[in-house]
C-alpha cells in the first residue's frame, strides 16, 4: 500500500503541507513532531523550512520511503500515533495529516499531541470536508452501496465523515485541553488521469476505504469499477479528472 499510496494519493495530499505548517508556525528551529508521517514529504518541507523535524509512524514500509528519500537530520521513529513514544513537553508544534480518521480513538491521538507539545505549542491536523463536498469520495462510496457490502471486518475507527464538519474539528480540539482553535478551509483539488487510476488510488493506496473494497467479491469489485469510472467523466477536464476534494486545517495552541 506504501508504493502505491505514494504514487497516487500523495499528489493529493502534498498539498495540505503548507498550510499545515503555517499553521503551527513551523520555522527555524521548531520542534515540530509529524505523526503519520507516511512517505515524508510534509518532514522533508518543514526540514526545508529549517525546523528540527521527527517523524513518526506505525507502518514500517512508509517509513522505509521516507528514509530513502529525507536527510538524516530527520529523525524517524516506529510508533502508534495513541501512544507516542516521546516524553511529555518535547515538542513546540505537531501536526497530524489525515490520521485522526484512521485511528481507532481520535480523542487518544489528539490528546497525544497536547501531552507532548509544551505550553503554547501549536497543533495542526487535517482531514477531508464531508461527502457533500469532496468530490471522491461519493463516486467511491455510492459504487460500494450499489454494488458491494459495507458491513465487512475492518480495524476499529471513527466514521468516515467524523471530522468533515468545522463545529467537529471545533470540539475535538476543544475536549483534548487545546485553546483558541481556529478551522479553515481549503480548497485542493486532484487530478488524475482516469476513473481506472481515480479507483485503483482508493483500492491500493488506502487503508479503510481500500480494505473495504478489498473485501468484496470479484464480481461486485468490477461493478463498482464500471460505475466509478461512469460517475467520474462528470469531472472531466481535457485528458484527465479534475475532483474538488476540500480539507479543514483545524489548529489550537496548548495553554
Amino acid at each position: 500500500m506504501a508504493g502505491a499510496y505514494a504514487n497516487t494519493l500523495a499528489a493529493l495530499t502534498a498539498q495540505a503541507i503548507v498550510p499545515l505548517l503555517d499553521a503551527v508556525a513551523a520555522g527555524e528551529g521548531v520542534r515540530l513532531l509529524d505523526v503519520a508521517c507516511g512517505t515524508g514529504e510534509l518532514a522533508a518541507v518543514a526540514h526545508w523550512r529549517g525546523a528540527r523535524v521527527t517523524g513518526v509512524d506505525l507502518a514500517g514500509a512508509m517509513l522505509g520511503l521516507a528514509r530513502a528519500r529525507l536527510p538524516e537530520q530527520v529523525e524517524l521513529r516506529a510508533g502508534d500515533a495513541q501512544a507516542l513514544p516521546f516524553q511529555d513537553a518535547s515538542f513546540d508544534a505537531v501536526t497530524l495529516a489525515f490520521v485522526l480518521g484512521h485511528l481507532a480513538e481520535p480523542e487518544q491521538g489528539i490528546r497525544e499531541a497536547e501531552r507532548v507539545l509544551v505550553p503554547g505549542g501549536r497543533v495542526a491536523f487535517a482531514w477531508w470536508r464531508d461527502f457533500e463536498h469532496a468530490a471522491a469520495f461519493p463516486l467511491v462510496f455510492n459504487a460500494l452501496r450499489e454494488h458491494g457490502q459495507m458491513d465487512v471486518p475492518l480495524p476499529p475507527g471513527p466514521p468516515f465523515e467524523r471530522f468533515g464538519s468545522r463545529d467537529e474539528c471545533v470540539r475535538a480540539l476543544a475536549d483534548a485541553g487545546f485553546a483558541e482553535p481556529i478551522v479553515r478551509e481549503h480548497p485542493l483539488v486532484w487530478q488524475v488521469e482516469s476513473g481506472e487510476a481515480l479507483f485503483d488510488a482508493f483500492l491500493h493506496g488506502t487503508a479503510r476505504t481500500g480494505g473495504l473494497l478489498r473485501a468484496q467479491e470479484p464480481a461486485a469489485l468490477t461493478a463498482m469499477r464500471v460505475a466509478v469510472c461512469e460517475s467520474a467523466r462528470a469531472f472531466k477536464r481535457n485528458d484527465h479528472l479534475e475532483l474538488p476534494m476540500p480539507i479543514w486545517i483545524a489548529s489550537a495552541r496548548k495553554p
